[in-house]
């Protein structure tokens, strides 16, 4: 056997041997909005690439109570309860961007197009509606992204 088989002969065990593994359970945080109860009335998921940290806050309100969680690379920062006043403002925000984003949706066409060195993900649940989704890049983005980050962060860190 001519050494380029056997690195080939090599390549292919070590490939093939992930695929003999029982597959393993994938657990779900409870706070995903796929996940939620029904219970549940609406909730406001915002993640993203901030140089290489994965930050995350979700916004749900729960019968009269409305949470908010703030995350660092899976890491529960803060964990408050929100004004519902400025709740429905920000979620008035939040599903304006998403219908935005959603209606002027199309496919990449060129290669710097698909690299995204910031990638950002909206998932909104509303009652009555399917869950709405929307990925982006942040480098492509204008300032509302960001703005819309900011605000949200801020229901979290400004209340008690």
């Amino acid at each position: 056997m001519n050494p380029q088989s056997a690195r080939i002969a090599f390549a292919l065990m070590f490939l093939t041997a992930g695929c003999a593994s029982a597959p393993t359970a994938v657990t779900k945080c409870p706070t995903d909005p796929a996940v939620q109860k029904a219970g549940s009335e609406t909730s406001i998921e915002v993640s993203y690439f901030l140089g290489h940290s994965r930050r995350r806050f979700l916004l749900s309100a729960h019968d009269s109570q409305i949470l908010g969680e703030s995350y660092v690379d899976r890491a529960l920062l803060k964990k408050v309860t929100v004004d519902p006043a400025h709740f429905q403002s920000y979620l008035a925000k939040i599903s304006d961007y998403v219908d935005q984003k959603r209606n002027l949706a199309s496919a990449p066409t060129t290669q710097a197009e698909r690299e995204c060195r910031a990638p950002f993900k909206i998932a909104l649940q509303q009652p009555g509606h399917e869950l709405r989704t929307v990925e982006g890049c942040r480098q492509d983005e204008p300032s509302s992204f960001n703005r819309l980050v900011d605000e949200g962060e801020f229901l979290i860190y400004s209340s008690k």
